[in-house]
This record gives structure tokens, sequence and C-alpha cells, in this order.
């Protein structure tokens, strides 16, 4: 679990998304290694705690948005108030399509849910 408490506040919990389209050597900016450091180092820097069943990793050949298990999952999270945050390294990360990435900003938001970019 990743915790760094500031005095007087409540943690506020922390999910990671991260997504990677191919299979990319570890140094790339959208390799999955490389996103979940930048996400785990900007929920240190805003005090979230990310429990270790709250980290969601997709790994895809290929571009398409369907069939996104992780995805899935993380939203079933959001829908049962398991997190306040979802921290990606990109809005892309969601989905490729903005038109996508919007409706599930939407439905996180109507869930009381925020969504946070570590790498904007």
């Amino acid at each position: 679990m990743i915790r760094r408490q500031h005095h007087n506040e409540a943690p506020t919990r922390a999910a990671l998304y991260t997504r990677s389209s191919q299979l990319k050597p570890l140094g790339e900016i959208h390799a999955l290694q490389a996103q979940v450091d930048r996400c785990t180092a900007y929920c240190l820097e805003h005090g979230y705690i990310v429990p270790h069943d709250q980290c969601y990793a997709e790994a895809r050949a290929g571009s398409a948005d369907s069939d996104r298990p992780a995805l899935a999952r993380l939203g079933e999270a959001v829908r049962q108030g398991c997190v306040a945050v979802v921290v990606v390294s990109s809005l892309d990360r969601l989905a490729r399509d903005p038109a996508q990435s919007a409706i599930l900003v939407e439905e996180f938001k109507a869930a009381g849910v925020t969504i946070a970019t570590a790498g904007e």
C-alpha cells in the first residue's frame, strides 16, 4: 500500500489505471511500468493511499478500446465507492476516443470520483 499522510488530513483512497496498447520497452513513456511509476509518484505527492487491489493495468496489442477487463473492474470499484480519485498518466489511457473518455469522466464524476492526470 502506498501511503503518505499529511497532518490532520484523512488520506484519500485512490486507484491507478494504466494501459498500454503495445508491449513497449520500459523506458518509453506509455509503457505500463513507466505509467505506474508516474502515477505512484503523483499519489505520494498528493497524500493519496493506493491499496494494492486498486491498481488496474491493461496490456493489449493493438489500439481497440473494447474488451478491457481491468477498466471494467475499476468501474465497479468506482460504483461501489471504494476510491475517491482515479489516477492515470494521461486521459488517453482511459480511452483513445475522446467521446469514450468523456463518458467515463462523467460516469466517475456522477459517482463522486475525480480523475487526476499524473503526466499533464
